[in-house]
């Protein structure tokens, strides 16, 4: 019985790895302004145009209100509007809302991590490498589930391998990549959020 479960939670591992990689995938290719409800589609863009047009000619048209609004009093509109201002805009809405609480602006932008940690952005995107990390992850686990079926039959019989007979053993080595993947994934998120927050250049005070 406990044999049966093991093998059961493998099976879970597996498709818990599997559905990680297609979620970080998606995470990558599909952008903000492909998940907005019709709604914030028209308010963004609306934000913009103010935007764009404050950055033109100098004419505030609301748009440091709904700046305020949107993002609350203590994210500097100057970042706001250098993403918002260019076309095509290379930091969303959405980014700017997940990690204003991260942006420090005192003359440069940087970023407040975690026990009040600042720095600044980091300057290389490490998307590619993140992505490449969860794939490993993930043939790693396809692999291990694979191999605790071929034990059922046959058994290691070198010394130094005899551990990936142990289906227990290979049950927690997929749960923590399993973890591991969770947390690059997560990391991989804020990395690539702060890294074009760093791309972007104030105006003047």
């Amino acid at each position: 019985m406990q044999d049966i479960l093991i093998m059961l939670l493998i099976y879970v591992g597996v498709c818990i790895s599997l559905y990680q990689f297609y979620d970080v995938y998606c995470r990558q290719n599909m952008s903000d302004e492909e998940k907005r409800t019709d709604y914030e589609k028209q308010e963004f863009k609306e934000l913009s145009l103010k935007a764009r047009q404050y950055a033109d000619t100098g004419a505030e048209a609301g748009f440091l209100s709904a700046a305020k609004r949107i993002f609350g009093s203590n994210l500097d509109y100057r970042i706001v509007l250098a993403a918002l201002s260019r076309d095509p805009q290379t930091v969303s809405v959405e980014t700017l809302i997940r990690r204003k609480r991260h942006i420090v602006t005192n003359g440069e932008v940087k970023i407040r991590h975690v026990f009040s940690w600042v720095t600044k952005p980091p300057v290389k995107d490490t998307r590619g490498l993140m992505l490449a990390l969860v794939v490993a992850f993930s043939i790693l686990v396809l692999f291990l589930g694979g191999w605790s079926v071929y034990t059922i039959g046959y058994e290691v019989s070198v010394p130094s391998l005899t551990w990936l007979n142990n289906n227990a053993l290979i049950m927690s080595l997929i749960y923590m990549l399993i973890l591991m993947t969770y947390v690059i994934s997560r990391l991989d998120g804020y990395l690539h959020d702060i890294y074009r927050i760093g791309q972007l250049r104030m105006r003047p005070a």
